[in-house]
């Protein structure tokens, strides 16, 4: 849940080797989304995130826009069923094209 997300987001910086990160259908809602993406911009060496069936709303997906400006090893990244809308959409592009590596977006 959210308060788990939040403890991991404060390791994530110290995982310097991390490649993969799968938090699928992990119950994440906005605070953890949030909270998450912020540790996640500070993880270079990721080149794949799953995010899928959780909830982590707008503000995490803004978030997570932001972060992805700093993830140039990404080569995947699922947020299936986490209800992004086309503005949300939107948002997380302008991240996205940072990501040269990027091979899959779900």
């Amino acid at each position: 849940g959210d308060q788990t997300a939040m403890e991991l987001a404060k390791a994530l910086p110290k995982m310097l080797h991390l490649k993969i990160l799968n938090l699928h259908c992990c119950g994440l809602g906005t605070g953890g989304g949030l909270s998450l993406a912020q540790g996640l911009a500070l993880c270079p060496t990721l080149q794949e995130i799953s995010l899928a069936e959780n909830n982590i709303g707008k503000e995490g997906v803004s978030e997570l826009a932001l972060a992805l400006r700093s993830l140039k090893s990404l080569k995947k990244l699922s947020l299936q069923l986490n209800r992004v809308d086309n503005n949300m959409a939107k948002e997380l592009a302008t991240g996205l094209v940072c990501c040269l590596a990027l091979e899959e977006v779900m």
